[in-house]
């Protein structure tokens, strides 16, 4: 069982059960699994779904402040400094994926060479 104690009162928060290593397996596959989907997903969804997360954090961002101040024991500012780095993160790499994706032309010995990001 693993604990999840609020450091400034040293209160338990929640308790989480502990996986077997055959669960760990299955959640690891699962993981391997949905980047290998995530990955075939168009550039311009996976950059919607980041928009739409900077949304969430900022709609949310009273509760995930206070998730913070009682499991990692920052200060309320800082908390909040976190959730909006967090959202202009999201805004910054959906603004951008199509060109930090993008192919790009490389000399080489060969005809034609490219770089190709995924």
């Amino acid at each position: 069982m693993f604990e999840s104690i609020n450091p400034a009162t040293g209160h338990l928060i929640k308790q989480y059960p502990a996986m077997t290593a055959a669960m760990l397996a299955a959640a690891l596959e699962d993981a391997r699994s949905a980047a290998r989907a995530w990955a075939r997903v168009d550039v311009s969804v996976r950059a919607s779904m980041l928009e739409r997360l900077a949304t969430l954090l900022e709609a949310n961002q009273q509760s995930l402040v206070r998730l913070i101040v009682q499991e990692v024991g920052k200060p309320l500012a800082e908390a909040r400094a976190e959730i909006d780095k967090c959202a202009l993160l999201c805004r910054y790499y959906a603004t951008h994926a199509a060109d930090f994706l993008a192919s790009e032309s490389v000399e080489t010995a060969a005809q034609d060479s490219q770089v190709s990001h995924q």
